[in-house]
């Protein structure tokens, strides 16, 4: 039984009742109650900040720091807090436009992780909020971005940040009520068309609005399935939206 608790910089005691939760860095001291007498134990305490989209369950399965921290990296150069909650998870909300419309319009600026089945994680950064009103939006600067973190490219390195073409930056996100998140024209990157399951009808056609590697010629099939490996009719195993608080 723990029967007191000292934190060495303060000098402090203070009664255990219950759970104590630690919220300050610092040394302390437990006397622990054994045969009744108290046998002090020392710890050093360090609070470690939660890591950036902890709880995505597409990053937890590749556990790799490295995706997160590149992640946080971006969207703080694009303008946006790293203080991003979950509101859509296809797992659990299932493949309907209706529900990502419900859960994510009008909630400010997010992430969109995409898993395939291939292996293939990419996604989106739209640097203005979804809604349903048929039209194309575009944010102030064009701060939104597609990016590839797991690719089946054999020339593909790292992780990589794909930014808007300057002529084509009026359609940086396209906000349909019958569509899925949508990035550029063509579309770059699309979920579902006038149809109710945002799975069926998807697309990658890299190099309408969002810029392909270099290397990469403009308007080539070697661009444009860059993302995903191919073109329609994607095989998606999950996708997660992370939206501003």
């Amino acid at each position: 039984m723990i029967t007191e608790i000292t934190k060495f910089q303060e000098g402090t005691n203070q009664e255990l009742i219950g759970e104590y939760l630690f919220q300050e860095e610092g040394e302390y001291q437990i006397n622990i109650l054994i045969n009744d007498q108290k046998i002090p134990k020392s710890f050093k305490l360090k609070v470690i900040d939660p890591m950036f989209l902890e709880e995505s369950e597409i990053l937890q399965k590749e556990n790799n720091p490295k995706f997160n921290q590149i992640l946080e990296k971006w969207i703080k150069e694009a303008g946006c807090n790293s203080n991003l909650q979950r509101r859509f998870n296809s797992r659990t909300d299932g493949w309907e436009y209706q529900a990502f419309h419900q859960k994510c319009d009008y909630k400010g600026k997010s992430i969109v992780l995409i898993k395939l089945k291939n292996k293939s994680l990419f996604g989106g950064f739209a640097a203005i909020d979804w809604d349903s009103r048929s039209r194309w939006k575009q944010s102030t600067g064009n701060k939104s971005f597609l990016f590839s973190l797991i690719s089946l490219n054999p020339n593909f390195i790292q992780p990589l940040k794909i930014l808007i073409l300057r002529k084509k930056n009026n359609k940086e996100i396209k906000c349909y009520k019958n569509y899925g998140p949508t990035f550029g024209d063509g579309s770059d990157l699309r979920f579902g068309c006038d149809n109710d399951n945002m799975k069926e009808y998807t697309c990658s056609y890299l190099g309408y609005t969002y810029k392909p590697p270099f290397g990469y010629k403009l308007g080539s099939n070697e661009a444009r399935n860059f993302l995903a490996g191919s073109l329609d009719y994607l095989d998606i195993f999950q996708i997660e939206i992370f939206c501003e608080l």
